[in-house]
């Protein structure tokens, strides 16, 4: 008994002294450990300072990296901590706003195995961008959201030069003048009435002009990266491409804690209040979904909480027309998007583009090798061929029809595909102007979509 008292008191003593130990801060200007309490051999408590040298409008991602598994990490700052790796934990505050020159500090705690050498903070990031350790000569800068949009399509050019950047160097601040008030339930499809004209083809959009396209953000390399665009059909149901969701060269879905969708953006600069900002608590893939060629690409997200319906959020129609495709073959769809522009680098504001539906003959002679093989009976494809085409799109993103006998501030509008594959995108970072691009046929899902909806 006695010599078994001796080794836990041994046992204690050293765990007392390897928490006591003092840790050397790999940047003693903006990161320091507390003092140790000497009653919590399992915690220790440290101080970050927040710094950026342009202000980070809107929403501010704190990623705390560890040389060792932490079982534990603790802050008020933020809404929501996720435990990336055992050994990386990244703290949310969304709709927060740093500011240039004003330095934050936020203190959080580290629970570890008691016994243990205490795990030490060798990384901080903001904005995904490293700010601990420091550079010699620069501070952290800002932003570093980084655009994953791969999947594109048409531009104005043909251009084989991969696409430089993609990482938002400043926040912008983008104001709206219409009031953000949540509306009752409305009609699905309707844009809110406002003074401002249509915009010419392929020309920007402006804001609420397109109100149910989402942005969906995906949590990949300690970055938040904008991955695919998806169609608002309920209050707590997005309509997307399924390949948008899954892991790569796979039929299983991502883990539904690294998604965020935005709804009500326009600019992916900008986290205005006009921006709502939802969790994903489901993801519902077709369950014939395919890969390979991508078959059967569509899938719903259910939304963690209902969203507001407001000027700049509201839902679209689903296609309630007749199903067969004859019936939209020339008919000129619309797409919107933050795809790249004729430059080649991804766009930050919204834009749309009009092009026709074509026949399944139309697409195959095009590029026989490509198209039959990704061509079904639910799909279809769309576009211009003659080189003037100006479009710029998301995967998961809808093209959108006026309803029949609807026209002007009447318009109501129904969705009829979703952007999934084409040629330019095999692989490469190019927009080709030449090939017509596939989009899942959401006319032929109606009762699967239905079903879903109805699930509890």
């Amino acid at each position: 008994a006695i010599h078994f008292l001796v080794v836990s008191w041994l046992t204690l003593f050293c765990a007392f002294l390897n928490g006591q130990k003092q840790q050397t801060s790999p940047c003693p200007k903006l990161f320091q450990y507390e003092a140790k309490n000497p009653n919590e051999l399992d915690k220790w408590f440290g101080k970050i300072t927040l710094t950026t040298d342009t202000d980070l409008i809107g929403a501010v991602w704190l990623l705390i990296i560890f040389d060792k598994p932490v079982l534990q990490l603790g802050t008020k700052f933020g809404q929501k901590i996720l435990r990336l790796k055992p050994t990386e934990f990244l703290v949310q505050n969304l709709g927060y706003t740093l500011y240039a020159d004003t330095p934050v500090p936020v203190r959080f705690f580290v629970k570890y195995t008691r016994g243990e050498v205490p795990p030490k903070l060798t990384e901080f990031r903001i904005n995904s961008r490293i700010a601990c350790p420091e550079a010699p000569s620069h501070r952290p800068p800002s932003s570093g959201i980084v655009l994953e949009n791969v999947n594109s399509i048409f531009s104005n050019k043909t251009n084989k030069k991969k696409p430089e950047g993609g990482n938002i160097q400043a926040m912008s601040s983008i104001y709206i003048d219409r009031p953000v008030l949540e509306l009752p339930d409305i009609p699905c499809g309707k844009v809110a009435e406002t003074p401002i004209g249509l915009i010419a083809f392929g020309e920007n959009t402006i804001p609420g002009q397109w109100p149910w396209h989402v942005a969906i953000y995906n949590f990949i390399e300690a970055q938040m990266r904008y991955t695919c665009g998806g169609s608002l059909i309920s209050k707590k149901h997005v309509l997307t491409a399924a390949h948008c969701l899954t892991k790569a060269r796979t039929t299983n879905p991502v883990k539904i804690d690294i998604l965020t969708v935005y709804l009500g953006k326009h600019n992916l600069n900008n986290f205005g209040q006009e921006v709502q900002e939802r969790k994903v608590s489901k993801i519902t893939l077709h369950p014939q979904f395919s890969y390979n060629v991508l078959y059967n690409d569509i899938a719903i997200l259910t939304l963690s909480e209902p969203v507001k319906f407001t000027d700049f959020v509201r839902p679209v129609c689903i296609w309630d027309d007749y199903i067969a495709l004859d019936i939209v073959f020339d008919r000129l769809g619309t797409v919107v998007g933050w795809g790249f522009d004729e430059n080649q680098q991804i766009s930050n504001t919204l834009k749309k583009v009009e092009m026709p539906v074509k026949t399944h003959t139309d697409c195959i002679l095009s590029n026989n090798e490509f198209f039959s093989k990704v061509m079904t009976k639910n799909n279809y494809c769309a576009g211009f061929r003659n080189g003037s085409s100006a479009c710029n799109g998301d995967s998961g993103g809808g093209m959108v029809f006026p309803k029949q006998g609807t026209s002007g501030a009447d318009t109501i509008w129904h969705i009829r595909g979703l952007v999934s594959i084409g040629v330019a995108l095999q692989g490469q970072y190019i927009c080709d102007n030449k090939q017509y691009i596939v989009f899942t046929d959401v006319a032929k899902y109606l009762k699967w979509i239905k079903d879903v909806l109805n699930e509890k």
